[in-house]
Parts: C-alpha cells; sequence; structure tokens
C-alpha cells in the first residue's frame, strides 16, 4: 500500500515571502489580526522585528504583538547580553521557569531555520503575549512573579511614551 504524501516545493520566491513577510496564524474571525516576524543572528538573538496590522485587528492587537511577543524576544536579548543587569537575567529565568524549558532549548529553537523554530516557540509566545494581555487590560497575571515582569516593561513603555510625547514623568 502507498501513502500518498502532499508536497509543496519550496521556491526562492516563497522562501522569501515566508522568511520577509511571515506567514499569519488563524486568528479567528475573519483572519488575521497582526502578526509579527523576527530577523535573528548567529546566537538567534532577535536583530530586527516587523509588526504587520491587519484590517482585523482590534484594539488588543499591539498589545499582543508588541507587548507579547517583542516584548519576550526583547527580554532574552536584554538577560543574555554581557552587561545584564541581575534582575534582567532573573526575569529570564523566571519566564523560562514558567514555560517550563531550558535557556538552552529556547537558544537552540531560536537558531533552527525559520519556520522550524517558530513552530517550536510558538507555543510559548502565544502563551506570553495572551498572558501581558491579560495583564495590561484586566490586571491580573499568572503569578506574583510575572505581574512584576509584566508591569516593569508596562511602567518602560510609559515611559517611553511620555518621553516621546515630552510629559514629564
Amino acid at each position: 500500500d502507498q501513502v500518498q504524501v502532499h508536497r509543496l516545493k519550496i521556491t526562492e520566491e516563497l522562501r522569501s515571502k515566508v522568511i520577509g513577510d511571515g506567514l499569519p496564524l488563524f486568528q479567528g474571525g475573519k483572519g488575521p489580526r497582526g502578526q509579527i516576524s523576527f530577523g535573528r543572528d548567529e546566537r538567534g538573538i532577535i536583530n530586527r522585528a516587523m509588526v504587520r496590522f491587519f484590517e482585523n485587528r482590534n484594539l488588543s492587537t499591539p498589545l499582543h504583538e508588541i507587548g507579547g511577543h517583542l516584548f519576550l524576544e526583547t527580554l532574552r536579548m536584554i538577560a543574555s547580553e554581557k552587561t545584564a543587569t541581575d534582575q534582567a537575567r532573573a526575569d529570564w529565568a523566571t519566564v523560562l521557569e514558567w514555560f517550563g524549558t531550558t535557556d538552552e532549548q529556547w537558544s537552540t529553537w531560536s537558531r533552527l531555520p525559520e519556520r522550524s523554530g517558530v513552530d517550536k516557540m510558538r507555543p510559548f509566545h502565544e502563551k506570553f503575549a495572551r498572558g501581558f494581555e491579560v495583564f495590561v487590560m484586566e490586571g491580573k497575571a499568572p503569578s506574583l512573579a510575572l505581574r512584576q515582569i509584566f508591569g516593569r516593561f508596562k511602567h518602560w513603555m510609559i515611559s517611553i511614551y511620555k518621553s516621546v510625547q515630552g510629559i514629564p514623568n
């Protein structure tokens, strides 16, 4: 007995589109609301991010894409620097503990070819993004430690906004 296997030829055009634009996940409703794509260096640390908002976006889309996904990768980037503070390293360790994974696993996944790495990290990214959304909207966090991490990021974002708008602290 032969089993029919579906195949898709990966052309250079398709590869460029996936890496450059990404492939939005099914987000319910009438289509995707938003999407974030990352470029990474040889260590798997982000060196660029592109956020897209689609027609179906809602008020939580920026919170999810920027406050969730970008914040998670930024926290990892900061924590992995030689000049990282003990607090940044502790925050990253807390997030990894919540995920039930290790920095070594995360680093391995982030160095995999684009789709493979994304597929491994997606459940954790979505968990973090949803957790941050709930924190901002309802003030609830999965734990006291994550409440503090989410709170530090929220205050950092507010300080950036105030700085850009010329509002004194």
